[in-house]
């Protein structure tokens, strides 16, 4: 019927001619840019106020879901929409205004083409549970002892089972990670250990485990020996001030 699916916007070409691969910006996308324009003159787009991140199969086994869906919540900035609605870093935003989110790639298209001020069901997976929160979309603005010492030990349980050896934060790593909250920062991973198969990195500042927040090196110890040895470890870490769930394997 010669119906319009998107506009072009770029094409990658070795030879700098028209064959390559093209780029296209949804129809959708630029009827609601279009829409804007006409009637107000610029465009506003939604804002949330989280950082996310797509899930694999292994996090996706360590928050009890059957298959990777959604956008992963690692962190709410405060005073947001989401942090007024009562989002919490751990959520899985399977939802968004009656829309299925099938991935993190998706959840910023239903934001950002959202009406501001528009008050939208936000369906979240916390802890196994399906729970809804209402959310008011704003305006995406144009700028937007020594606890060092208290290293755990290696075991055959534990952090050490992991492979890491970890330590509390001092004053100065706390600012300089830009932390308002606890956590254990990474001092040494041990090659080929599940930490190491994991990503973990000597630095990472460790914030939390399968949603429990950690506040010190025997904290982080007794959380992963409680933990079913069968069942990968959801675990909310800080790296170059961006936070980020990874999930650690037991073997």
């Amino acid at each position: 019927n010669g119906n319009v699916v998107g506009v072009n916007s770029q094409i990658y070409s070795r030879s700098g001619g028209y064959m390559g691969i093209s780029f296209a910006i949804p129809v959708n996308l630029v009827k609601n840019i279009t829409e804007q324009l006409k009637t107000a003159g610029v465009v506003s787009r939604g804002w949330l106020g989280v950082q996310i991140q797509n899930l694999d199969q292994e996090l996706a086994n360590s928050f009890s879901m059957n298959k990777p869906q959604g956008a992963l919540v690692a962190s709410v900035m405060p005073s947001s929409p989401a942090d007024k609605a009562g989002v919490q870093a751990g959520d899985i935003i399977v939802g968004f205004n009656n829309t299925e989110v099938n991935s993190a790639d998706h959840l910023p298209l239903l934001v950002g083409t959202t009406g501001i001020g528009s008050t939208v069901p936000l369906k979240v997976l916390r802890n196994g549970a399906e729970k809804t929160l209402n959310v008011t979309i704003e305006k995406l603005a144009d700028k937007e002892a020594d606890p060092a010492q208290e290293l755990a030990q290696d075991s055959t349980a534990g952090t050490g089972a992991l492979g890491l050896a970890v330590a509390g934060l001092t004053d100065q790593e706390r600012k300089d990670a830009n932390l308002d909250m606890d956590g254990v920062v990474v001092r040494e991973v041990r090659a080929d250990s599940p930490a190491s198969r994991a990503g973990l990195q000597t630095g990472d500042v460790i914030i939390s485990v399968n949603n429990t927040q950690i506040k010190s090196p025997n904290e982080l110890k007794t959380i992963v020996d409680k933990a079913p040895a069968d069942k990968p470890l959801a675990m909310l870490i800080q790296r170059d001030n961006e936070k980020r769930f990874i999930a650690v394997g037991r073997s």
